[in-house]
């Protein structure tokens, strides 16, 4: 059964900007100044990360990269600590500019859910003509193989839990979803997918292809290297 959900009107960012919110029936009877507050500190905190990232590598290129960077990059996108590849490079800005291009856009909107098992967050793929609707962005479907299919985007879909967890997580779950809807990025599994404690891979093997286009590594390294960047906590 479809899942039905209620319009919350627009909500307000700080840094500006628009978002439409939609509930859940569950996450309706829960969206008080909590879950509001907390997705709009979650978005604006995951628009200035990526904001500031791209600004930083469009200033530093590839050779002025510092160690906070390089540091960040080897443990999320697995790139070598001494410096990324040109194409390193292009593939992590080109990513980060289509999501960043995509949550600025005034017609972005964010589905607020209660419960649905372990997941924090989604976007669904749609693979046909009929989904060509509001709120549904052309894109493709990345199942992580190294093949694209043509697909309709859904609305980012963002957890309760997820929205009320610490304000780093809620940012990396916002881009993470984002990356997904704007940038096609893939999950990889455990070993794509991080802890909230120690912010470590749940499980070894993911390689720099799949970090390369891993949405929870790119949700990762840019609100770190945000955090760090501005002397923010990052556990």
């Amino acid at each position: 059964m479809p899942k039905l959900y209620l319009s919350g009107g627009n909500l307000k960012i700080p840094e500006g900007g628009r978002v439409h919110v939609q509930y859940s029936y569950g996450a309706f009877f829960k969206s008080g100044g909590d879950v509001r507050g907390g997705l709009a500190d979650a978005v604006n905190e995951g628009r200035q990360a990526l904001d500031e990232t791209i600004t930083y590598m469009q200033q530093k290129g590839t050779n002025g990269l510092e160690s906070t960077f390089r540091r960040l990059s080897f443990r999320y996108l697995k790139t070598d600590f001494t410096g990324l590849s040109q194409q390193e490079f292009d593939t992590i800005l080109s990513v980060l500019k289509l999501t960043h291009t995509g949550i600025n856009n005034s017609n972005l909107s964010i589905k607020v859910f209660n419960k649905r098992g372990a997941t924090r967050g989604y976007v669904r793929n749609y693979f046909n003509d009929t989904a060509s609707k509001s709120h549904h962005t052309p894109g493709k479907h990345n199942p992580g193989d190294g093949s694209l299919q043509d697909a309709f985007k859904g609305d980012i879909h963002m957890s309760v839990g997820g929205i009320t967890a610490k304000p780093l997580i809620a940012a990396k779950i916002f881009v993470h979803e984002a990356t997904h809807k704007f940038a096609n990025t893939a999950d990889f599994g455990e070993k794509g997918y991080t802890s909230d404690d120690t912010a470590a891979f749940r499980d070894t093997g993911l390689t720099r292809e799949q970090a390369l286009m891993n949405a929870e590594s790119y949700g990762r390294f840019a609100v770190h290297f945000y955090r760090q960047k501005n002397g923010l906590p990052i556990d």
